[in-house]
């Protein structure tokens, strides 16, 4: 062993190879000899010409493995990036719906009075318009009145907006590579808010029956949220009860969701645009949205 390493260390002192430069690689003098060796006897070839293609040979497999390993970390990383950003999509969207739904539900409550308005109603009971039913309902019933149906907007609206804005970002990034699009297509955006807008109706159905049929009416049909949902799937379980009416409300909002996110998403590409462009000082210029 003593021998092996002297000779070696003769052979490398001879071909003026910096020691440093080997270890670096991963190359001692005696896996060196040994590598090398086995060439010479077969080729005949000189030491001078052997100890690179060892040299070359560990390097590349020491790169190799580190690449892997840095691609491995790379796809970990961008894994969990993903999933945090799902998680603050789903909590910012459904906070973000829960106080728009808030702030809306008196008028939706009042438009719901309106549209229950029947010929079995007499024409003194009727509202004579949106104003009117403001001051009736707060007359007779007061103000709590506004806010009939509320629970279960609260209990699921945070939960449907969560998924109507994850499928959304889910979607457009998916579609983009499966279309090979990229995440900037206004085609890829209008089908994401397609998809969008199938997952949320499947919150949103059940949440709006329950709640239309609380705010069209003084007497309280529901004695709890969950008697709600019972009674739906007692009167025509999943299908004509909890979501009765989910392909009229998919073909009217899906449409719509289509439209919005694509316009929302040119026109958020256009502002980005301008922004760098008064920041670099480049001036103004025509706006255009794809």
């Amino acid at each position: 062993d003593l021998h092996e390493r002297s000779v070696g260390r003769r052979w490398l002192d001879g071909l003026d190879v910096p020691g440093r430069w080997l270890e670096g690689l991963g190359v001692t003098a005696r896996h060196a000899v040994g590598t090398a060796q086995p060439h010479r006897a077969a080729a005949g070839a000189s030491d001078q010409g052997d100890l690179p293609s060892a040299r070359f040979e560990h390097g590349v497999s020491g790169r190799e493995e580190s690449g892997g390993r840095r691609w491995q970390r790379r796809e970990r990383d961008a894994a969990s990036i993903a999933n945090m950003e799902g998680v603050t999509v789903f909590i910012a969207g459904g906070m973000a719906g829960l106080l728009s739904d808030s702030l809306m539900h008196p008028l939706d409550t009042v438009r719901t009075r309106l549209w229950s308005q029947g010929d079995g109603v007499p024409a003194h009971q009727k509202y004579k318009g949106s104003l009117d039913a403001v001051v009736q309902i707060r007359k007779s019933e007061g103000f709590k009145a506004f806010y009939k149906g509320f629970v279960p907007v609260m209990a699921v609206t945070p939960v449907a907006y969560g998924v109507y804005f994850s499928t959304y970002e889910a979607s457009k990034r998916w579609l983009g590579r499966w279309a090979k699009a990229g995440e900037d297509s206004p085609t890829v955006h209008f089908a994401a808010g397609i998809l969008a807008n199938v997952t949320g109706q499947l919150a949103w159905t059940p949440m709006d029956v329950i709640k239309q049929r609380q705010q069209a009416v003084k007497d309280a049909p529901f004695r709890n949220l969950a008697h709600a949902f019972g009674t739906l799937y007692r009167e025509g379980g999943v299908t004509n009860g909890l979501l009765r009416g989910y392909w009229a409300a998919l073909f009217t909002y899906a449409p719509f969701s289509a439209v919005f996110f694509a316009c929302y998403e040119g026109w958020k590409s256009q502002v980005i645009k301008m922004r760098r462009s008064v920041t670099e000082g480049g001036g103004g210029g025509s706006v255009s949205v794809p």
